[in-house]
């Protein structure tokens, strides 16, 4: 009798999925313009969808690898961040928990943005919703121990038709940060106002390890993280939109 382990039984299954969806993308049919031996130049591999839309056939690895720039903090926000400054949007004006505590070293800024992107030279450019005109959106280098507020300031058109929605509520993906700092769904920003992120900068523990460690847990150390639109009931539109 042939005798499995546990590992050889999972990276069989892995290997044969793998393999069965190779075998789908290749055996399916490319129909229509755009196809094998078209303008497009593209491979004669059609990607469908499950609701049957069909990725056009483009030239592959013409486009060069897009990389964001950093963001360059801001000299002072205007007007100048405070701690109870209200935010100019329908939410009541709040205090950041605990800036006494962790006052900024950086301001950035991030301007929500309508922009018509090119995703390939053979494709018209496609509107999007996006952080400062690009997609994705700009990197931030922050350090533990380095506080920095964030202002997300919606620059988007009002009036819109189509997928998404012109209002934001920016989440930093797993960043150990205050609820109001969050970009929990309900807290979004409708156009024409923005909302101050407060970023302590420190890791969860940070109240239990401060004895042994200045900026919370070690084991709790992050490093590459993403911010994303979560307003309510648009999250997934927003994102597919460019947030």
């Amino acid at each position: 009798m042939i005798k499995f382990s546990r590992r050889k039984v999972v990276n069989t299954g892995v290997a044969a999925a793998g393999a069965a969806l190779a075998s789908k993308v290749i055996a399916s049919p490319d129909q229509g313009s755009g196809g094998k031996g078209s303008a497009g130049g593209g491979s004669g591999a059609a990607l469908v969808s499950s609701s049957g839309l069909k990725s056009p056939s483009v030239a592959p690895w013409v486009e060069p690898l897009y990389i964001p720039p950093v963001l360059t903090p801001a000299a002072a926000l205007a007007p100048a961040f405070q701690p109870d400054e209200p935010a100019r949007d329908w939410w009541k004006p709040y205090t950041h928990q605990r800036y006494a505590e962790f006052p900024a070293h950086k301001f950035y800024q991030l301007n929500v943005q309508n922009a018509n992107w090119s995703f390939h030279r053979s494709l018209p450019p496609t509107p999007l919703f996006t952080y400062n005109g690009n997609f994705p959106g700009p990197m931030i280098h922050a350090r533990y121990g380095e506080p920095i507020v964030v202002r997300i300031n919606n620059e988007l058109q009002p009036v819109h038709t189509g997928l998404g929605i012109p209002d934001t509520a920016t989440h930093l993906h797993n960043m150990h940060a205050a609820a109001e700092s969050d970009g929990y769904p309900g807290d979004f920003v409708t156009p024409g106002n923005y909302r101050d992120q407060h970023y302590p900068m420190v890791r969860a523990g940070y109240d239990q390890y401060r004895s042994t460690s200045p900026n919370g847990d070690y084991r709790e150390s992050l490093g590459s993280m993403w911010y994303h639109d979560h307003r309510i009931n648009y999250t997934s539109q927003n994102a597919y939109k460019g947030m």
